[in-house]
């Protein structure tokens, strides 16, 4: 899904979990927010290293969609890990991601 727009991409993800097929649906987010994905009922996540892409700000998520794994990714990722495990934002993607059952 990739090559897909976000709306395009949230579509797909509904289609596929429709019943009576209910596919289950997975996903590698970069570029789009892990939250989307997550929320849009994505059921399992690709690539647990990149699953700290849903802490970093909009701004640096953004460019990801030009330089996914050049500067811009560089830069998201620094700034995700200098988080400490106490910071607010990131426990509360952590409830998040586990509210929603992905995997």
């Amino acid at each position: 899904m990739a090559g897909l727009g976000l709306d395009r991409r949230e579509y797909a993800v509904d289609c596929c979990a429709r019943p009576p097929d209910g596919l289950v649906t997975y996903g590698e987010f970069i570029s789009t927010p892990y939250r989307v994905g997550i929320e849009a009922g994505v059921d399992a996540l690709l690539h647990m290293s990149r699953y700290e892409l849903g802490v970093i700000p909009d701004e640096l998520q953004r460019p990801l969609a030009e330089d996914a794994y050049g500067a811009a990714a560089n830069t998201a990722y620094d700034y995700s890990q200098q988080l400490p495990p106490t910071d607010l934002h990131l426990r509360a993607y952590a409830r998040f991601v586990a509210a929603h059952h992905a995997r």
